[in-house]
């Protein structure tokens, strides 16, 4: 049986969505205080999504899921709730 902790179902559900999120957007919407576990966390699952880099953040990155990653996600959440 597939399961995130609810911290990293709160980003995966985010992302899921349609939306964006960055480091600052998930402490003020989510109290979370470090994305980058959580993002880690996702991406260990195989999980497709895109990370850019925020210019003059000093490392900052902005995640995102593309349509055709959005699609292959529900398919990959289908067969691993199987």
């Amino acid at each position: 049986m597939f399961h995130f902790g609810k911290q990293a179902q709160t980003v995966f559900d985010h992302l899921m969505s349609g939306d964006s999120i960055d480091g600052e957007l998930a402490r003020v919407l989510y109290r979370i205080m470090d994305l980058r576990p959580r993002i880690a966390t996702i991406k260990r699952a195989q999980f497709l999504m895109e990370g850019k880099k925020i210019p003059n953040s000093h490392g900052m990155k902005v995640f995102h899921m593309t349509e055709e990653q959005i699609s292959h996600n529900k398919e990959l959440l289908k067969r691993l709730k199987k």
